[in-house]
């Protein structure tokens, strides 16, 4: 992934501290970029990108990756993110 991608994705995540950030890494031609998602899960532990927000960035762009941050714990995929990709 690139570094201003990455990059995006912590201020995100470090913006959202306490609660889990959550976006989108699209393509729009050869353009990549990292779009904020709304997090509308009933638990600051827990992520649900908006179905709304997700339906109107996927009709313009290439959804290429699901990213959302941990509080507090490692980065690795956690068993339900494991579970969620299935």
């Amino acid at each position: 992934m690139r570094g201003y991608i990455k990059r995006a994705i912590e201020r995100h995540a470090i913006r959202e501290y306490p609660r889990e950030s959550c976006g989108l890494v699209v393509a729009t031609g050869r353009r990549m970029r990292y779009i904020e998602c709304e997090n509308v899960a009933e638990s600051d532990s827990d992520f649900k990108i908006c179905p709304r927000q997700y339906a109107e960035i996927e009709d313009e762009h290439q959804v290429l990756a699901v990213v959302h941050s941990h509080i507090d714990i490692s980065a690795a995929p956690s068993e339900a993110d494991k579970v969620g990709c299935e």
